[in-house]
């Protein structure tokens, strides 16, 4: 990030060793953000979670209580710094924001993105990428499109983008292959 927000580069001035912050301090912090933007308290509970592979964060509602847990990957946080850690808060407080207004809905809708961007002053829809995670490639033999994925896949997978430009049909050259990921470069 080139130019931050005062407030933002105060915050990232206060964190010193990002990966090595206590839960306490990630509550703080987090708390100070969602107060900042919406001048609201924040409800909930931040974790590092060493559990997350293949993405920077997830929130989890509890209805009961009305509040929510928001659980950071920590690997992310320690590869691509504080400032990638502020960009995770806003966009798991944006998705708190919402669902506090009954305005909740899976994934990412306009609603979302407008939040994020007008009241967070945000541009993080995802997380970064992280090339790392992801050990098997596969690929059309017809339009080369590149499937990438965690884990290993022991069935046939078809490539989306050819079966649907023919209508549904399964045909054996748009069954993705397999490739080595070390001779893919990232797009």
């Amino acid at each position: 990030m080139s130019h931050q927000e005062p407030f933002i580069e105060k915050l990232c001035a206060e964190i010193t060793n990002e990966d090595l912050l206590e839960e306490t301090e990630l509550y703080r912090i987090t708390s100070q953000i969602y107060c900042h933007y919406t001048r609201e308290s924040f409800l909930g509970d931040v974790k590092w979670s060493n559990r997350l592979k293949t993405s920077g964060a997830n929130i989890r509602y509890n209805r009961e209580k009305e509040n929510a847990r928001i659980q950071i990957n920590r690997a992310y946080v320690k590869k691509f710094g504080k400032e990638e850690l502020i960009e995770i808060l806003k966009h798991e407080l944006t998705h708190y924001y919402l669902y506090k207004r009954k305005k909740w809905k899976h994934g990412h809708s306009s609603e979302f993105v407008k939040t994020l961007k007008d009241i967070f002053k945000s541009n993080c829809i995802e997380a970064k990428y992280n090339e790392e995670i992801y050990r098997y490639h596969y690929y059309c033999q017809s339009c080369g499109s590149v499937y990438k994925s965690t884990r290993k896949i022991h069935r046939r997978i078809f490539c989306s983008k050819c079966v649907k430009k023919d209508r549904g049909q399964l045909k054996d050259t748009y069954q993705m292959k397999i490739r080595d990921s070390n001779t893919i470069s990232p797009k």
